[in-house]
């Protein structure tokens, strides 16, 4: 009988490190997963907000003043959309709102916004 105490005890504890070691080693995966994942959907976003900052300051640094406006509107006008659709939607705003209301109140007050926004035409945002 003791022999099968000894049995249960070393199983049970055999298992239950098994179990938690297991449980850390795949959280560490799981993290870098869900990391790697995070930047590669976020790669798309981090080029075209380059290419939209690297043609401002080309625009700007060659007078072509015209240029970097039309890049600058365009660039608000789209992420004011994305801010807009986060506010809308309540699991999101949670999270922004409070900064919305302290670094752009507009968004949410309705004031001027100090730019022309720019419409999508079909999919996309022109200057004219």
């Amino acid at each position: 009988m003791r022999k099968i105490i000894i049995w249960v005890v070393v199983l049970i504890v055999s298992h239950v490190a098994a179990f938690f070691g297991g449980s850390i080693v795949g959280g560490k995966i799981s993290k870098n997963y869900l990391s790697q994942e995070f930047e590669k959907a976020n790669a798309p976003i981090m080029l075209a907000h380059y290419v939209q900052f690297r043609d401002f300051a080309k625009s700007v640094g060659t007078g072509k003043l015209d240029n970097a406006k039309c890049s600058a509107e365009l660039g608000a006008s789209s992420n004011l959309d994305d801010i807009r659709a986060c506010l809308a939607d309540d699991h999101c705003k949670t999270s922004i709102e409070k900064d919305v209301r302290q670094l752009a109140p507009e968004i949410i007050s309705g004031a001027p916004l100090g730019f022309d926004y720019k419409k999508k035409e079909g999919a996309v945002r022109r200057c004219e």
